[in-house]
């Protein structure tokens, strides 16, 4: 017979255990830094995850002051005010979109009521397939790919910025990934990484988002990096792109700290705290 593990049996661990779940009661949660946010990332394609972390007054008694709800609000807009054709009245594809809408509105209202603005974790590029179907000539490159460089892309863009704030005007800002393109909970849209050209994507990127969310709109943008050899763990490479954005007090640089994903014993990634913005 094997001998019963209890950690509880060594006194020390004991101790160290009890002294660790006293630092996360809610008592001791009170945020000394400036977001302190919860994220709950259900799997892609699958139900969602029942957590008490979805639940805004657990979070508000734990000290946290944001949320980045896993919630593609790119895709619950209607673009009435860019093409009125994207999704014509009457539609299964604009049920859907304006259910998905009204689902999301629960959950931002719950969260702004107890005092958790919202910054949904959104990737970008994600379009409608009606409006890249109809606008592919103006808006992709020769391999079929969104490319941000195209003037109309830019223009539906801002187009598709403008109706997400105009659809949930609570939000506080939005927290944007490159790099991977959740399509599972979306079927009506379409989409790839932006990062088509290296260095100039980022910066093209960057700063039209950050003239429609920090500057136009005074709200939050968090730029979450996310490759593998790139812009997330080359210094050379992230102050290639960086340096040629200017800072501003809403815009930061979201970036893990690993150097690439995380694993267990790999370095702390050296872009972190370089540069001119925050991160």
């Amino acid at each position: 017979m094997h001998p019963r593990h209890d950690l509880f049996r060594t006194p020390l661990l004991g101790a160290l255990i009890a002294a660790f779940c006293a630092l996360l009661s809610p008592a001791a949660a009170a945020p000394s830094l400036p977001y302190v946010f919860d994220m709950v990332h259900h799997n892609p394609g699958e139900a969602k995850t029942p957590t008490q972390f979805l639940d805004p007054q657990v979070l508000k008694a734990w000290g946290f002051n944001g949320n980045i709800p896993r919630e593609f609000v790119q895709a619950a807009v209607n673009y009435d005010s860019y093409d009125p054709d994207t999704f014509p009245a009457g539609s299964t594809e604009r049920a859907w979109v304006e259910n998905y809408a009204r689902e999301i509105d629960v959950l931002f209202n719950s969260m702004k009521a107890a005092g958790q603005p919202c910054y949904p974790f959104t990737d970008f590029i994600v379009l409608p397939k009606s409006l890249v179907k109809k606008y592919q000539a103006d808006i992709c490159d020769d391999q079929g790919r969104v490319d941000i460089s195209r003037t109309k892309t830019k223009e539906i863009l801002r187009a598709m910025i403008a109706e997400i704030f105009n659809r949930f005007p609570a939000l506080g800002g939005l927290t944007v990934r490159h790099g991977e393109t959740y399509l599972h909970d979306v079927p009506y849209h379409t989409g790839g990484n932006p990062i088509i050209n290296g260095e100039t994507s980022h910066i093209e990127l960057i700063n039209l988002i950050r003239d429609e969310i920090c500057v136009k709109r005074n709200k939050l943008l968090f730029y979450r990096t996310w490759d593998f050899g790139n812009m997330h763990d080359k210094p050379a490479y992230y102050l290639g792109v960086t340096d040629h954005v200017e800072p501003h007090p809403n815009l930061l640089f979201s970036i893990k700290h690993q150097l690439g994903d995380f694993h267990r014993l790999s370095r702390f990634n050296p872009c972190l705290g370089i540069g001119k913005h925050r991160q």
